[in-house]
């Protein structure tokens, strides 16, 4: 029996890389899948019959969406739509290589007890590949490796979901982040995650009119993380904060200091006292706006 993967692609004109893209899904090795296009409101319509003419026969969702939401929301109205077995996530200016699915959906049906498997990402400026994503650390959850390491070691192009655990609900309406939440989310549920080597995401870091993201939704992704309750870990969720008010220069408001101590606490198992004391009073110091920069000295993970 082969599993159906739902392929959900959203895109913000730049017809010409999606086209690039949707010609990567068609040279796929592993053919049983769905693809589905989010229009996140594009200046110009999008000719469908160009598309249909490079999938051929592949099954071909469509939608469009009244007003320009970003990546969060795109992503959330794609998974509502996607009926496979696996949800693939892939951004319309990357692209994988033919064995991608393949390598994927050969792991993760291997394991049930598994969530995602993902596959490394090399990343491509102006048509030369500069980097691999993963390198010696190969992380097999989700949690606490999202908070311990300033970069994910998976992009969402290059994961492979079981579809009861990715919720079109844990796709926020977010432009920063919102890869984060989604991720945190499904580790409520299950925490499980496998790298695997042969499926490989080319990732287009010179691709023209990139989603902007902006430190507002940073500071919402923060403000959502602090009303989670039972993740699995919360070891190094101080960094994860910390990294980030730094990074962004970000400020929280009392209501919100007291929310960041609670977590704290939750984290002090792990850590000594003198740990905890200086995570409340690099806390204390955001409170009373002390200068953010200040914070980097910190964390340097």
């Amino acid at each position: 029996m082969t599993h159906k993967v739902s392929i959900i692609i959203p895109f913000y004109n730049r017809f010409e890389l999606l086209f690039k893209t949707l010609k990567s899904v068609k040279n796929q090795t592993y053919k049983n899948f769905e693809v589905i296009l989010v229009d996140d409101c594009s200046e110009e319509q999008l000719n469908l019959e160009i598309v249909e003419e490079i999938l051929g026969n592949i099954p071909l969702r469509y939608t469009r969406l009244s007003l320009n939401s970003g990546p969060g929301v795109a992503r959330s109205a794609g998974r509502a739509m996607a009926q496979g077995d696996y949800i693939a996530y892939l951004d319309s200016d990357d692209w994988w290589d033919e064995n991608f699915l393949k390598s994927c959906v050969k792991e993760i049906k291997k394991d049930k007890a598994l969530a995602m498997v993902y596959g490394n990402t090399q990343a491509v400026v102006h048509g030369e590949i500069v980097n691999e994503r993963v390198n010696n650390y190969l992380p097999n959850k989700i949690l606490p490796t999202l908070f311990k390491y300033k970069k994910r070691f998976w992009a969402t192009g290059a994961c492979l979901w079981r579809a009861e655990y990715s919720r079109c609900e844990y796709w926020l309406p977010l432009r920063n982040n919102e890869d984060y939440i989604h991720d945190i989310n499904v580790s409520k549920f299950n925490n499980n995650i496998k790298f695997v080597r042969n499926a490989i995401l080319y990732n287009n870091r010179t691709a023209m009119q990139r989603t902007s993201r902006t430190k507002d939704d940073v500071y919402c992704a923060l403000r959502i993380l602090l009303d989670f309750d039972d993740l699995p870990s919360y070891q190094f969720i101080s960094a994860y904060f910390f990294r980030r008010i730094n990074d962004y220069k970000l400020r929280f408001n009392f209501k919100h200091l007291l929310k960041i101590v609670k977590i704290l606490k939750k984290e002090f198992s792990f850590y000594n006292l003198k740990f905890f004391l200086s995570c409340f009073y690099l806390a204390i110091l955001n409170f009373t706006d002390f200068k953010a920069y200040k914070l980097k000295r910190f964390f340097r993970v």
